[in-house]
């Protein structure tokens, strides 16, 4: 591994342990914009909605829908934040290698391409993180009100 691609493996990492509190401070900075609340309040019902909807799908086959619970959904998240950071570690080409990929090694432009949506993503996970709590109160309020028409 050259020093340019440690480097930047360090970078990423370091980046992407501080990506999710850059995120969390700009929420809440952005928290007193009454335009924000309104978006951040659809984008919780949205997913709230289409949460009851494969609740209700599930119940119709007499099982609970994947990431019923709002602990289960956290996990799943932070796996998948973690389980970036770590593909994309075994990407890196390593010490011992003799050869490495050439798309890594050669073409700087891929490994930021591969980089960039790694943040992508990270950001998207940052956000859901946020919001997976009042999700699933949201949630919980729609499966109670539907429990309550029968």
């Amino acid at each position: 591994m050259s020093n340019y691609h440690r480097w930047l493996y360090d970078q990423f990492v370091i980046v992407s342990g501080v990506i999710v509190l850059v995120v969390y401070f700009r929420v809440q900075q952005q928290a007193s914009d009454p335009h924000f609340r309104q978006a951040w309040r659809d984008y919780i019902d949205a997913n709230a909605k289409f949460k009851f909807y494969r609740y209700v799908k599930a119940q119709q086959k007499n099982k609970l829908p994947f990431l019923h619970s709002a602990v289960g959904e956290f996990l799943c998240v932070m796996c998948f934040c973690v389980g970036l950071v770590c593909f994309y570690s075994m990407l890196t080409p390593s010490d011992h290698e003799r050869r490495g990929s050439f798309l890594l090694f050669g073409w700087w432009p891929i490994n930021a391409l591969i980089i960039g949506i790694y943040y992508q993503g990270q950001i998207w996970f940052a956000v859901r993180l946020m919001a997976v709590r009042q999700i699933s109160k949201r949630y919980l309020r729609l499966i109670q009100k539907e429990a309550a028409l029968r």
